[in-house]
């Protein structure tokens, strides 16, 4: 879900989406990893979002330096957010520390092709293909479904969370309110989780620690 959602915010920041992508062996969007011998199996959910998208998914090979490094280079600019780790207080200071590295990085001249970012965008965007944001909005849903596990927690976004006990087994609703996310079940109110509470706890713990 948020790889799809950051493509949208992607389609939405520039209007445009381009005719083909190179993704990783995600999980999440393939059931069966492309390899130097056999072609990837994207599962159907993906597939579909992608054509209304409007672009070809490309995996990268398993194994090879060459198309994965291509995917794998852009995760290690987020590295450069630990400097500033520091100055969080509060998810105003995500919001601002993530746009000011975002401008400074594409308006960097790239060391692979000489020019800035910003300015191969410019060059780039009559080729990108009209996208219906009408069509993606479908796609996600203000409220999803979770399972209360046997040990009272629920999976949502890469983490567990609490319930009371009386719920195991139950499949309870999250809702999400822009600063975290209730959880109900058949319209009763069980808990609120605030992300920015968890995040800058995260952040407080790994300067106790030295991280």
């Amino acid at each position: 879900m948020n790889f799809r959602k950051d493509i949208y915010e992607r389609v939405k920041y520039i209007m445009k989406e381009q005719s083909e992508m190179k993704v990783d062996n995600m999980r999440s969007i393939i059931d069966k990893a492309r390899t130097q011998y056999s072609e990837p199996v994207f599962n159907e959910n993906f597939k579909v979002f992608a054509e209304d998208c409007g672009f070809v998914p490309k995996a990268c090979v398993a194994y090879r330096p060459e198309t994965k490094g291509k995917v794998e280079v852009t995760a290690k600019l987020m590295n450069r957010l630990k400097v500033y780790s520091g100055d969080i207080t509060c998810f105003d200071d995500i919001r601002r520390i993530a746009a000011d590295l975002n401008y400074e990085i594409n308006s960097s001249v790239c060391q692979a092709t000489g020019k800035k970012p910003f300015d191969l965008l410019e060059l780039e965007k009559p080729f990108l293909i009209q996208t219906n944001l009408d069509i993606l909005t479908g796609y996600f849903e203000d409220t999803v479904k979770r399972k209360v596990s046997s040990e009272s927690m629920i999976s949502y976004e890469g983490k567990k969370y609490s319930v009371p006990p009386e719920y195991i087994g139950k499949k309870v609703n999250i809702s999400d309110t822009g600063s975290g996310f209730d959880i109900t079940f058949n319209d009763h109110f069980i808990r609120h989780v605030y992300l920015e509470f968890i995040i800058l706890f995260q952040i407080s713990w790994r300067k106790t620690i030295g991280i």
